[in-house]
């Protein structure tokens, strides 16, 4: 039976690595093959020279993220248990999940660019229910912060996971230099990690060449 499944596991391994070696062969052959990268200030900018509007503009989130929204006044019963009052609080939450291939438009920009508001939802076209990315340290755009809800109490946003240690707080996107906030993950031994922004890009080699004879010396 272990045998089994070690043959099982080897076999799905060698799969995907077929498949990836398939992928990688067609994008080196000329192909068009997607990628995601990140969308900073340089690839913004390249991105006007054909969308001036970025009405065209899709964008995705590198991490899923998880937005909770508590309810505002949540219903309390009293009951008495054996002479003691007991108090029970039924709280529902409202969760916003954006995943990482729901498609985002910009729907607005900062004058100076360094703030775009996404919305992940086509009932969404105002800056009051988008998400807020904003530049940080390395020039590329991070979430800064996340819509509210009326009647809810204030968001709390995660990343990849709604538990305690993935939740996002905010700090100064560049302590010396920037009062501008982002919404970060912070971790002990290693750099806090942040929701950033994606764009899919598609690339097109062609291959081409000018061919020239040997004309010789032959008479």
């Amino acid at each position: 039976m272990i045998t089994e499944l070690r043959l099982a596991r080897r076999r799905r391994v060698l799969r995907s690595l077929h498949v990836a070696a398939l992928m990688a062969s067609a994008c080196s052959s000329g192909v068009g093959c997607v990628r995601r990268e990140p969308v900073d200030l340089e690839v913004l900018a390249r991105v006007h020279d054909s969308d001036p509007e970025l009405d065209a503009l899709r964008v995705y989130v590198d991490r899923r993220l998880i937005v909770v929204y508590p309810e505002l006044d949540a219903s309390g019963e009293i009951e008495l248990a054996d002479g003691v009052v007991e108090e029970r609080f039924v709280s529902r939450e409202l969760r916003q999940i954006v995943g990482r291939n729901r498609a985002g438009v910009v729907i607005a920009a900062a004058e100076d660019e360094r703030t775009l508001w996404i919305s992940f939802d086509p009932t969404c076209s105002a800056v009051d229910c988008a998400f807020a990315f904003v530049v940080a340290e390395d020039d590329s755009f991070v979430l800064g912060a996340v819509p509210e809800r009326a009647g809810r109490e204030r968001a709390v946003a995660y990343r990849g996971r709604s538990v305690s240690r993935a939740m996002l707080v905010p700090r100064l996107a560049d302590p010396e230099s920037s009062a501008t906030e982002v919404l970060v993950r912070p971790r002990r031994r290693r750099a806090s990690a942040k929701v950033g922004l994606e764009l899919r890009r598609r690339s097109y080699r062609g291959e081409r060449a000018d061919t020239e004879r040997a004309r010789g010396f032959d008479r």
